[in-house]
């Protein structure tokens, strides 16, 4: 299913989600099998007090009168024993005792049930992804490798069946949504998704990653796709090694866009996405098998639970004329390498979507809504002290990029060129506050000493 959800565009595989529930239901059938109460029943106690101590864990135990303590570690004066990490909590318990004598198999199974039902494998929406399409700044064509610009609020969605009176009857064909974009405004896209997807961005039928003309089904070599979660934005065209120009619209028909540059015809326009889940049993076998209880000790705090209790201790988002996607600024930002091996992807489940672009004048004339404001230049977004960002990686391996779309032209390369008055004249931008995001700083950059009180 695909829907638009406060105007984020999102892919949802319910199948998927039943095949990994399904398979999470036999895996736990046998497990519990294999989770056999001892008939020494101090055994139990004993692991309760193994297994709290090597999870480094805080607990208390109840008292008979159901009081709680955060005293230090030891026995308090009123009897309460408090566990914790290297706790000398050495004399026997008749409470405990009493509860490990009293256990059945059907409380084991109780207590596997109540820890794994807390599995976000059985949402129902687990196999979803979002894709948002956030507004931000153009940044300048000068030769400078900028940050990443902020996101300056979401673009309007809009199904193409809504409104297919006022649409061109092409885009009624391709069904999808449409999107306004002032003439130059650039935007970047966000993924968001628990569940591992493969993830293609075309412009126009060309892949935005590959620069190769789009095809219909999923690439490995070279990789034309982008992974989610591991890959959290895209600014644009990958062009090199950790490097991209940023997407910028521009209207169909004048030349500007990327489509119009490597296959000499302006077609098609707007953008395509198709999307790949991984398999379900691929995404078990990596992402969940490991983490259902499979000994009777990692249950044992749940099977205790009536007597312990646990001592408490961005990115950020401040008849129609079709529009294209042109290169605009350099950018820095790495795609990454399917960590996974290349038949981990569903390829029989895929969903398509055209995200149609129109100008922001036309977009009154098909929703009768106002269009967006227009986008911020560079003076205006530093006058607000809109930071920059910068996300770094260090156990992901970035893509080579795409020698084919490395050959593009700029749009401001070519406005110079043509003498176009199409696109405005850059203004330098300089980045001040740059935010870090990733695992980890870059290797060659050094942090400004800051004047501290």
């Amino acid at each position: 299913m695909i829907a638009i959800n406060d105007d984020d565009l999102t892919f949802t595989f319910p199948e998927i989600a039943s095949q990994v529930r399904e398979l999470f239901e036999k895996h736990v059938q046998s497990t519990l099998r294999n989770l056999l109460l001892p008939a020494d029943r101090a055994e139990l106690v004993k692991g309760l007090r193994a297994s709290l101590r090597q999870r480094h864990a805080t607990w208390e135990l109840r008292s008979d009168d159901e009081d709680t303590y955060e005293a230090p570690i030891g026995t308090k004066p009123d009897g309460t024993r408090i566990l914790s990490l290297g706790s000398p909590w050495d004399d026997p318990d008749e409470a405990l005792m009493e509860t490990a004598k009293s256990l059945t198999p059907a409380d084991v199974e109780a207590a596997h049930r109540k820890v794994t039902e807390k599995n976000d494998c059985l949402k129902d929406n687990l196999a979803t992804l979002t894709i948002g399409f956030q507004r931000t700044l153009r940044i300048p064509d000068d030769g400078t490798i900028y940050p990443l610009p902020a996101g300056l609020g979401s673009f309007p969605l809009r199904s193409v069946d809504d409104y297919a009176d006022t649409v061109p009857e092409t885009w009624t064909k391709r069904g999808g949504v449409v999107m306004p974009m002032y003439q130059s405004e650039a935007l970047w896209l966000s993924f968001s998704s628990r569940y591992p997807f493969a993830v293609k961005i075309g412009s126009g039928k060309i892949n935005a990653v590959s620069g190769e003309a789009w095809k219909s089904d999923l690439q490995g070599e070279p990789q034309d796709y982008v992974v989610v979660p591991e890959q959290p934005w895209l600014d644009g065209f990958s062009v090199g090694e950790g490097l991209i120009r940023q997407f910028v619209a521009m209207p169909l028909g004048s030349g500007f866009s990327v489509e119009e540059q490597l296959t000499g015809k302006a077609d098609v326009g707007g953008m395509q996405f198709q999307v790949y889940p991984m398999r379900a049993e691929s995404y078990f076998r990596e992402e969940i098998a490991d983490s259902i209880p499979s000994t009777l000790e990692e249950l044992l705090p749940q099977l205790f639970a009536k007597h312990l209790v646990p001592v408490q201790q961005h990115r950020c988002y401040a008849k129609a004329k079709c529009m294209g996607l042109g290169a605009g600024g350099r950018m820095r930002q790495e795609i990454y390498e399917d960590p996974y091996e290349f038949d981990v992807w569903d390829r029989s489940q895929a969903k398509r979507c055209f995200v149609h672009l129109c100008n922001s004048m036309d977009w009154r004339q098909i929703t009768g809504t106002n269009p967006p404001h227009p986008p911020l230049t560079a003076e205006e977004y530093k006058k607000a002290g809109i930071p920059w960002f910068d996300y770094y990686r260090d156990d992901q391996k970035p893509l080579k990029g795409s020698k084919r779309l490395a050959g593009v032209k700029s749009v401001a390369q070519l406005g110079k060129k043509t003498k176009s008055p199409l696109f405005p004249d850059d203004t330098p931008a300089t980045p001040e506050l740059i935010i870090q995001y990733g695992n980890t700083r870059r290797p060659e950059e050094i942090r400004e000493f800051l004047d501290t009180p």
